[in-house]
């Protein structure tokens, strides 16, 4: 800031503070006080990201009119040199910054004229706020049509129709305008104070309106992209639920059926249409398509336990036909919650083939042992780890063990009464199956309690 001036005595401020109220230089300048060398305007503090100016358009006839509206308005350049001698007097303004808005004014004499620039406004990215809009302005629109062409044309603009006469009841009006709350009407002769609160309201609408709808359409964007994601995911787990070689069906917390897939109607032969809607009790099911009914107590049961506690369960569930025959299906039950209502997911596979094939191989590994056990000559066999998988009642009498089955898992080495003839007839096991070629030793020579005793020997690699 510049030092007073020698010559005058006077500070170079107190000079243009003169000049702009019109106060000669010489008259002194009361209660002046001298700034401090630091003062600087402070910056507003903006929360909200705001236009720097609003545009307004004035549609009017008169250029009278459009110059009223300027001076109301437009912020002289005097005011904003006061208010920077005001900052470096006092350190602060009077007056908010963010209440003295700025405002940018167009005009137009005509509606097509006045649209025209709307529509132009909005094609440069910079839209009017609001719109004053005379309501007689022959030869072309009046106000009410001009007013209807712009609500149109911009669905955020505020209007206000200025009018000395009474050409249109306020029936006429809403019935042409319909009941918008972007129409507003000013009687002439008005205050320049009823200017500016209208313009200060009604801008604020704006931005505040054009805020909302922004907010509202990121939000419908996320809502639709978050939409599309869910439909192309359960599209995607349709697929792969119609496509589960598994039968899926689900239960809500009645029992009524609301999933049912191909794989079921393949394994209870019901269709997904006739099941749908019914509770599992109720539904007449079959297995693989025959006419014979089964049981379904034990699957009722538990999916009916599961909806209970809520817990999870992986089984295998024996279902009978009324011909006695069973059914066994492998079953996993898992509870959900789907619009807060309990739920149960259950998996169903026909194991029924596998189950009669492991019967069968129990059957027949029963069968052999039988055979075996009836061979007075000793018999074991051994995994490539040299445990023992299995052995003849002959060898479970010479290693001394109640059951065949109780040497399954042990090495030789490991039963006391087979120690002497580990480094024996048994020591060449690990050989046999690494040159996987079978072995017939005659005579080999072996301590039984200490007597010596002679054995024919062989071994024969197998493959499982």
């Amino acid at each position: 800031m510049a030092p007073p001036s020698k010559a005058s005595g006077r500070h170079p401020i107190a000079d243009r503070i003169s000049e702009l109220v019109g106060q000669s230089s010489d008259t002194p300048l009361r209660g002046w006080v001298e700034p401090r060398a630091e003062a600087a305007r402070p910056e507003a503090n903006a929360t909200v990201s705001r236009p720097s100016s609003k545009r307004i358009l004035v549609v009017d006839d008169n250029d009278a009119i459009h110059e009223d509206f300027r001076k109301i308005l437009s912020n002289h350049g005097h005011a904003r040199e006061l208010e920077d001698i005001e900052v470096a007097l006092f350190g602060s303004p009077s007056v908010s910054s963010e209440v003295q808005q700025q405002y940018a004014v167009d005009v137009a004499r005509q509606g097509q004229e006045g649209l025209a620039r709307l529509v132009q406004a909005r094609a440069d990215g910079a839209p009017f706020a609001m719109a004053f809009v005379d309501m007689r302005m022959p030869p072309g629109w009046d106000g009410l049509e001009t007013s209807l062409r712009l609500l149109a044309e911009d669905p955020f603009l505020q209007i206000v129709i200025c009018t000395a006469y009474s050409d249109y009841s306020w029936e006429q009006m809403v019935q042409k305008l319909g009941r918008s709350d972007r129409v507003l009407i000013l009687k002439k002769p008005f205050e320049p104070i009823e200017v500016r609160q209208l313009v200060h309201a009604l801008c604020e609408k704006w931005l505040l309106t054009r805020q909302a709808a922004e907010r509202m359409e990121r939000l419908e964007t996320a809502v639709q992209a978050r939409t599309t994601a869910l439909a192309l995911m359960n599209a995607r787990l349709a697929v792969l639920i119609e496509a589960s070689p598994a039968g899926i069906v689900a239960l809500n917390q009645e029992g009524q059926v609301t999933a049912w897939n191909p794989a079921a109607q393949s394994i209870f032969g019901l269709p997904a249409a006739a099941a749908i809607g019914r509770t599992l009790r109720s539904l007449e099911l079959n297995f693989a398509g025959q006419s014979e009914l089964f049981q379904k107590t034990g699957l009722l049961a538990r999916a009916e336990e599961a909806l209970r506690t809520s817990c999870s369960e992986n089984l295998e569930v024996r279902e009978e036909r009324p011909d006695g025959s069973a059914v066994w299906l492998a079953c996993s039950l898992v509870p959900f919650l789907n619009a807060g209502q309990a739920h149960v997911l259950m998996t169903l596979e026909d194991v029924t083939p596998r189950r009669l094939a492991a019967e069968e191989l129990r059957a027949a590994q029963s069968m052999l042992q039988t055979v075996l056990d009836a061979i007075p000559q000793y018999i074991c066999w051994k995994g490539r780890d040299l445990r023992i998988l299995g052995c003849n009642r002959a060898f479970a009498q010479l290693a001394r063990l109640p059951m065949p089955a109780d040497g399954v898992g042990k090495r030789t080495e490991e039963l006391p009464a087979l120690v002497e003839h580990a480094a024996g007839l048994f020591a060449k096991a690990g050989e046999v199956m690494e040159r996987d070629a079978p072995e017939h030793h005659a005579n080999d020579r072996s301590l039984v309690a200490g007597v010596p005793r002679w054995f024919d020997t062989t071994r024969i690699p197998l493959h499982d």
